[in-house]
């Protein structure tokens, strides 16, 4: 699912809201309210914030080659003599960015009001993404052109790095507005061209007056009438980026997987202790068993010895047990094949018939059994011979025939084992 957030303004009389999907051209919803807290983005919504730019000033400050890390620490200092309170009543933001003038943008903003937002926002439980000027949250111009909005008061002026712009308080009348001015003349490179957003022909009309001004100024103007809302203007510029955070040292946020991170940590840390006691567990199975080994191998060795008294050299002492035990086995097979084998079957099967009762006609041996013709006088006799036999073996009459005066029999014999 792609990743929603949603963009609140604070203004001077309202707050104003809109849902977004990252890479739609339309909100999901929108609307205002009277407070921060009436906004309806539920608890761990993603928000980006938007302060009045009318709070927020900006100064351009010349970044030294050298030691820039500990200057950038010194800036409340730096910019003492341009503040009316003392460092301490404001949170400075340095804006670093990669560029040639020597220059960094620092934005300097009342402690008392952001504390207050601050404290709002974390009330409602929200993953802050971003926190900036509304005038800020204006898309970055092409080079040499400034972008004026005057749709709304107060005036919102977006200019290029370092001078990022700044909200210009006062109407707007047929001369160029003295702050605008003011900024045209000290910038160290002014635009070549300020683009003026308008909301009707009647403000246009008023701009008109502004053109002597600016081309004494050597300064180009574009006018352009759009009847969008100003809070529908800016909310569909994408986020200008993490470099314009107004969330920087107190006031700095763990990210999202940093939270995530220290939600789970405690079963993490469970996990962790765990998979130790088990890891432990396992090297005392592991000694208890090389221990029980050692003591089994020693009883191996002395039973050795006891059996073998003879041997001199005791290199391994269960190779040579389990030698003896397959030649103990393997002699235990040869008797045993011995004892069952054609001479044995013979001997026995000669020392249980009497040779007055029948004459033996056939002896066979396939391996396992003797298979013998016999001729007998009657099946009495023969059922007498078959009990005798299978005192000691086992027995089975495959075939019993009478014929003329004898019983033709075959009898299969097996040693019982």
């Amino acid at each position: 699912m792609r990743s929603s957030y949603w963009w609140i303004c604070l203004t001077r009389n309202k707050v104003y809201w809109s849902q977004w999907i990252r890479g739609d051209s339309l909100p999901v919803n929108s609307g205002s309210c009277e407070d921060l807290m009436d906004v309806p983005a539920p608890q761990g919504a993603n928000v980006v914030v938007c302060l009045q730019g009318e709070n927020i000033r900006t100064f351009q400050v010349d970044l030294p080659r050298k030691n820039r890390q500990r200057f950038l620490q010194s800036i409340p200092y730096v910019l003492e003599d341009k503040l009316l309170h003392g460092p301490e009543d404001y949170h400075f933001v340095p804006m670093t960015k990669e560029h040639d003038s020597g220059q960094i943008a620092v934005a300097v903003i009342a402690k008392e009001e952001f504390d207050k937002t601050i404290s709002k926002i974390s009330d409602k439980h929200w993953h802050v993404n971003l926190i900036t000027a509304d005038y800020i949250f204006i898309a970055e111009p092409d080079e040499r052109q400034w972008i004026l909005n005057i749709t709304d008061s107060p005036a919102l002026l977006r200019g290029n790095y370092p001078e990022l712009g700044s909200a210009l308080a006062g109407d707007i009348t047929a001369r160029l507005h003295p702050a605008l001015r003011l900024a045209l003349e000290r910038s160290v490179t002014p635009p070549e061209k300020l683009q003026i957003r308008v909301s009707n022909e009647e403000q246009s009309e008023k701009i008109n007056g502004w053109r002597e001004d600016l081309n004494e100024l050597g300064v180009q103007s574009e006018i352009i009438v759009d009847d969008k809302s100003r809070i529908d203007w800016l909310s569909r510029f994408p986020d200008p980026g993490m470099g314009v955070n107004f969330l920087t040292g107190n006031y700095k946020t763990a990210s999202r997987k940093t939270k995530l991170f220290s939600q789970y940590a405690p079963a993490m840390v469970m996990t962790l202790l765990l998979l130790i006691l088990i890891l432990a567990q396992v090297v005392l199975d592991k000694d208890r068993v090389e221990t029980e080994y050692e003591f089994l191998r020693a009883e191996m060795e002395d039973t050795y010895r006891e059996l073998f008294p003879q041997a001199r050299n005791l290199v391994d002492p269960r190779f040579q047990m389990e030698q003896a035990m397959e030649r103990l086995q393997s002699s235990s097979v040869q008797n045993q094949n011995s004892a069952t084998g054609f001479l044995s079957q013979l001997e026995t099967f000669s020392r249980l018939i009497n040779p007055d009762t029948g004459n033996i006609e056939q002896i066979e041996y396939d391996g396992e059994k003797l298979s013998v013709d016999i001729s007998i006088e009657n099946y009495e006799l023969l059922e007498e011979l078959q009990q005798r036999l299978g005192s000691e073996m086992d027995v089975t009459v495959e075939k019993a025939e009478l014929q003329g005066e004898q019983v033709k029999s075959r009898i299969s014999l097996e040693t019982r084992t």
